[in-house]
């Protein structure tokens, strides 16, 4: 959980029930649930990459909002991708994504209510217009060539090997 207050503690326990009682891996809040919040909040442009590069770039179509700060992961999650590896900055959760995702880990979305005050955003948006499609397109490709091709290419590999949760 970050520690600007947006996400309320209480909603910790739905991130753990969706680890235990639903059996995911990696379990993350999700703003868009609330659809009064996106339509007065959120800019058109966070939308649009939300659910086009993002969605696309980590190949899970039924999450969303990687950004949202509340998530709750398996200790057995946390092994697989290199976390020196990963992004350092605001683009980490993204990267996690498209490492869980490779690895086959079951990610759940969990509605969340944001806690939103007069805080203004320091992301700037000319940044993340500039930054985050490129790292994304290059994601993708790094999650197609890693998943399909070199796990997945050999006749005699089944694709429960590597390392895989499938």
């Amino acid at each position: 959980m970050d520690g600007d207050g947006q996400m309320p503690a209480e909603a910790l326990p739905a991130l753990l029930d969706a680890l235990v009682e639903q059996g995911a891996d990696y379990a993350k809040g999700n703003r868009f649930l609330q659809r009064e919040l996106v339509a007065t909040r959120m800019p058109a442009e966070r939308i649009v990459g939300n659910v086009v590069l993002t969605k696309l770039a980590s190949g899970y179509w039924n999450v969303f909002d990687p950004p949202e700060r509340l998530q709750a992961t398996r200790a057995s999650a946390l092994r697989v991708p290199p976390l020196d590896r990963l992004h350092p900055g605001y683009f980490f959760k993204n990267d996690m994504l498209v490492c869980l995702n490779v690895h086959d880990y079951r990610v759940a979305d969990v509605p969340m209510s944001p806690v939103y005050n007069e805080e203004e955003s320091h992301l700037s948006i000319l940044v993340v217009l500039f930054t985050f499609p490129l790292l994304l397109v290059r994601r993708f490709f790094h999650r197609v060539v890693e998943k399909y091709v070199l796990r997945d290419f050999s006749p005699s590999r089944s694709s429960c090997s590597s390392g895989s949760r499938a």
